[in-house]
């Protein structure tokens, strides 16, 4: 016996953005949609995937930067360690 294809049927909503399909009318299992976020906004994947349970994968469009400001503060611990053994060699 086969599987059938899992259908994620309409493309979610993003806030400040939108998805596309790559294929006008494929929405099953592995079709591919592009995000296209709006003017001053960043897409957090470029594209997202039908994904094998049946739904799209998630992305979003976070405000220019953001990512930037993000990775800082998750490394900043990081940096001052390095920084401070650094100077006591």
């Amino acid at each position: 016996m086969f599987d059938l294809l899992k259908d994620c049927r309409d493309l979610r909503f993003i806030p400040n953005g939108n998805l596309t399909l790559v294929s006008e009318f494929n929405t099953t299992y592995g079709a591919v949609a592009d995000v296209i976020c709006d003017a001053g906004y960043d897409a957090s994947e470029l594209i997202v995937l039908c994904l094998e349970n049946g739904t799209w994968a998630t992305a979003t469009c976070d405000p220019k930067g953001s990512y930037i400001i993000e990775k800082m503060f998750k490394y900043l611990p990081l940096i001052s360690v390095i920084s401070s053994s650094s100077t006591n060699i």
